[in-house]
């Protein structure tokens, strides 16, 4: 099993730690591009005419539970994943 299929699966299991840097390696992965709003943290992964909105957690790297299950939700819809 490589790392990205290692991170895919960890990505359906929902975890509670799953790191910002964790999420632009799977968008990389799928050939979405990061486009960096110039509006504080907003950042947008972009793929042809699919578009996903987030911002980066900060003080911490952690993504919140719920964007969690919005990122796969996604990457489902879209037939990524």
């Amino acid at each position: 099993m490589s790392q990205i299929e290692k991170l895919l699966a960890r990505l359906c299991s929902y975890p509670k730690n799953l790191t910002y840097d964790e999420v632009v390696k799977i968008f990389a992965h799928f050939g979405y591009t990061k486009i960096r709003s110039a509006e504080g943290s907003r950042v947008i992964f972009t793929k042809d005419d699919k578009r996903f909105r987030m911002h980066k957690p900060h003080p911490s790297n952690i993504i919140k539970s719920y964007m969690v299950k919005e990122i796969v939700a996604f990457l489902k819809q879209k037939e990524d994943l």
